[in-house]
């Protein structure tokens, strides 16, 4: 069966995105596959969770960011060298993520 990671910004909440992505990680389970969940906030992470702190919205570097391009001012150079750098953040938390657990899927 397959490996199957669902990916976003937080998971195990009450949000829409969150509820929704219970129904297919427990569905998908129940089918024999391999469910886990990679997100930047996960409450009472477990066995099949995987926190990857840079897709956290809520981080205080995310915020910063996200107050300095919608704030005064709008898009600057720095601000494209910052999203490259949380990108670089990014990258690097779901390569390591996904270089143990090798999904099949990446939803």
């Amino acid at each position: 069966m397959a490996t199957v990671a669902f990916v976003s910004f937080r998971l195990k909440s009450r949000d829409s995105v969150a509820v929704e992505t219970e129904k297919w990680f427990r569905i998908l389970g129940e089918l024999g596959h391999e469910p886990c969940r990679v997100a930047g906030y996960i409450p009472a992470a477990g066995e099949k969770d995987y926190v990857v702190p840079g897709l956290n919205h809520l981080a205080p570097e995310i915020e910063a960011f996200t107050s300095s391009l919608f704030g005064k001012g709008g898009c600057r150079d720095d601000l494209v060298d910052e999203l490259n750098r949380l990108a670089g953040v990014i990258e690097a938390g779901l390569e390591g993520v996904f270089g143990n657990v090798e999904p099949d899927l990446v939803v």
